[in-house]
């Protein structure tokens, strides 16, 4: 079953992550802070729909999901093939982001990035050594690895 596609996860998969867009989109509650940009303003106008409250569950229906699949990746496989598998299906992609992240936030003068905050992002260590993430999105993955470790 280790390589086997699991279609019905898939659609837990979408529901997850549709119901977090819907949530930041229609009822997150910080949105008149988070959805100011600061050369245009408020530029994204949507109601304010209560339902879509609920939708903050969908990250960890995601982990669920994750934990799930995690598990199924590991069978029949030793500790350090799995997380060598692992490291090397995330931890390209993540530098890569970060590198465009930091780029633009440099480029347009976002905010000022220090080489401490750069090697804490590069070495999963951002709350350890008290650093702000580049991106606030990123936060998933360092749960990832401690999840791993």
């Amino acid at each position: 079953m280790a390589n086997q596609h699991i279609q019905l996860i898939d659609g837990y998969r979408f529901l997850a992550a549709i119901s977090v867009v819907c949530f930041h989109y229609f009822a997150d509650i910080n949105a008149a802070h988070t959805r100011l940009n600061v050369l245009y303003g408020n530029i994204f106008e949507f109601p304010h729909l209560a339902f879509f409250e609920y939708g903050r569950f969908g990250v960890d229906l995601f982990f669920l999901i994750s934990g799930f699949v995690i598990a199924l990746s590991a069978e029949g496989r030793t500790f350090s093939g799995f997380l060598a598998s692992r490291v090397a299906r995330i931890v390209p992609t993540y530098w890569l982001a970060i590198v465009l992240t930091s780029a633009a936030i440099l480029i347009f003068q976002y905010q000022p990035i220090s080489l401490r905050q750069l090697v804490a992002n590069f070495a999963f260590l951002q709350r350890p050594l008290g650093e702000n993430f580049i991106d606030g999105v990123y936060w998933t993955i360092a749960i990832e690895f401690r999840f791993y470790l």
